[in-house]
């Protein structure tokens, strides 16, 4: 998994996942019906992943929770698929004021068991201007992640820790669960902004909508959907 474009690369897979929506994922009759061009495109990366392949896609919150059409691609996510891990993302690192979203790692061939999640959202607050998130800012999740060596993974998240960020919730506890948005930190989240800060942020979310889109204009070249 390469977490550095995941990084980098957030705006651009947004407006990509709305386009890849509209290219492919028109009248599939294998997929579950649905409008959320989200959950149609994890449909879609579903549909063409082959056995023993790995995934970390970036996805908002909604996948996880909505119910109905967005429940019953969940089901079929987890039956036929391991999803071991899952990244809860801060708010402010997408070009959207109040877009939450999480990477989701999963492989073919095997259903679900356990799921690993990493909360680096809970009492964590980045700016576009101020604070931007880094590459290094994930380390700590990075080392959790145990690259290679999954089963030496190891939670610090405990009784004594209970706001420990990397906790794995097991194969009864995910059964149980209503959904998949997994909380259990117990922060309170802040907005320390100044005022200046904030219209900075603003300006800065304008040009990089703007860059954004000229950036997919140049990679889908004449194409038209």
């Amino acid at each position: 998994y390469d977490l550095d474009f995941i990084i980098e690369d957030l705006i651009l897979m947004k407006y990509l996942q709305t386009f890849f929506h509209r290219l492919v994922a028109v009248n599939r009759p294998e997929f579950v019906k649905t409008s959320d061009n989200q959950v149609n495109f994890l449909q879609h990366i579903m549909s063409i992943i082959k056995k023993d392949g790995r995934v970390g896609v970036v996805l908002p919150d909604s996948v996880l929770t909505d119910m109905g059409a967005t429940e019953k691609v969940r089901e079929k996510l987890l039956k036929n698929f391991n999803l071991h891990t899952i990244l809860r993302l801060p708010t402010g690192i997408f070009y959207a004021n109040g877009v939450k979203t999480n990477v989701l790692f999963f492989e073919k061939g095997k259903a679900t068991k356990e799921i690993w999640v990493y909360d680096y959202r809970t009492g964590i607050k980045h700016t576009l201007a101020a604070k931007p998130m880094t590459r290094a800012h994930l380390q700590e999740f990075v080392d959790c992640y145990c690259v290679g060596h999954e089963q030496d993974r190891v939670a610090t998240y405990s009784i004594d820790n209970p706001n420990g960020r990397w906790r794995c919730f097991t194969e009864e506890e995910v059964s149980n669960a209503d959904n998949l948005d997994f909380k259990w930190i117990d922060l309170e989240e802040k907005d320390e902004r100044t005022v200046a800060e904030i219209l900075r942020d603003m300006q800065e979310e304008s040009d990089g909508i703007a860059e954004t889109v000229v950036r997919l204009r140049q990679l889908l070249g004449g194409i038209t959907v």
